[in-house]
C-alpha cells in the first residue's frame, strides 16, 4: 500500500478496519492501522462514513464555512 492517492488510502484503511471488526486475517500493515483506529474511537465514525464530504485534513466543511459567512453579514 504505497500511494499518494488519499481516496485509495482511505479505502485501504476502511478495508483493514472492516476486516479487523469481522475478525478476519490481517496483513501486518492492516493490523497496525486497525490498532490505531481501535485506540481512537473518534476515527471509527469517519472510517465508517467514507462517503462523507468532511475529513479532518480539510478543516471546516463547506457548509459550516458558508453558514459562518452568512451569519457574519447580519
Amino acid at each position: 500500500m504505497f500511494t499518494s492517492d488519499r481516496s485509495k488510502q482511505r479505502q485501504y484503511l476502511k478495508q483493514a478496519w472492516g476486516k479487523y471488526t469481522k475478525q478476519e486475517q490481517l496483513e501486518p500493515l492492516e493490523l497496525q492501522l486497525a490498532k490505531i483506529v481501535e485506540k481512537h474511537p473518534e476515527y471509527q465514525n469517519l472510517i465508517n462514513n467514507l462517503n462523507s464530504e468532511y475529513f479532518p485534513e480539510q478543516g471546516r466543511s463547506e457548509e459550516r464555512r458558508v453558514g459562518k459567512e452568512c451569519r457574519s453579514r447580519w
